[in-house]
């Protein structure tokens, strides 16, 4: 049986305003859902509905991750680790 990842987004659709007012960012950490611990070198790919890749990046030591999100409109963030169960997330881009 798979694992499931758990998503303890630390900001989870909270978008943090950067420099660029066209542009927020995503950051969030995965984690096992029983054990608790961070799931290093995961990936966290943002998604347009269509399934085409805006960009990605890979978890870091303690599973925590961030990604750009550009402009407004409606994404979709999902979350891999090979042996686990992938989960989506929808994502808002609004400024």
């Amino acid at each position: 049986m798979r694992k499931r990842i758990l998503f303890a987004l630390l900001a989870m659709a909270l978008l943090l305003p950067t420099a660029s007012a066209q542009q927020r960012i995503l950051t969030g950490r995965v984690e096992n859902a029983k054990s608790h611990t961070p799931v290093e070198f995961a990936s966290a790919v943002l998604l347009r509905p269509d399934s085409s890749v805006v960009r990605g990046t890979m978890t870091d030591s303690v599973g925590s991750f961030a990604l750009g999100v550009p402009g407004e409109g409606s994404y979709i963030l999902k979350v891999s680790y090979v042996g686990y169960n992938s989960t989506e997330l929808a994502v808002a881009g609004t400024t």
